[in-house]
């Protein structure tokens, strides 16, 4: 679409990173349960639940500045033209 450039690259890996640790945090809470069981013995929420949560906060904001949902793509201006030296060059 347009939207990432060679100077967007370091914050998209941090968005896929992001995805990378929302979904380990993910099949974290599918494997062990949104319960736990506590240091005392008792259930307590899964610690998981809030590290996805936190995962799924920043994949937000930072997926809004590349228009990665139809309402963020309605506020972005795509650039057209070819780039030599464009983001392109980091996906081949």
């Amino acid at each position: 679409m347009g939207v990432l450039t060679s100077w967007d690259v370091d914050l998209f890996a941090v968005y896929c990173d992001a995805v990378v640790n929302h979904r380990r945090a993910s099949a974290e809470v599918a494997r062990r349960g949104i319960l736990v069981e506590g240091q005392r013995g008792n259930l307590v929420k899964n610690p998981a639940l809030q590290v996805a949560r936190d995962y799924a906060d920043m994949m937000s904001r930072i997926g809004a500045r590349f228009g990665l949902s139809p309402s963020d793509r309605a506020g972005i201006d795509i650039v057209e033209g070819d780039d030599p030296d464009g983001a392109e060059r980091y996906f081949t």
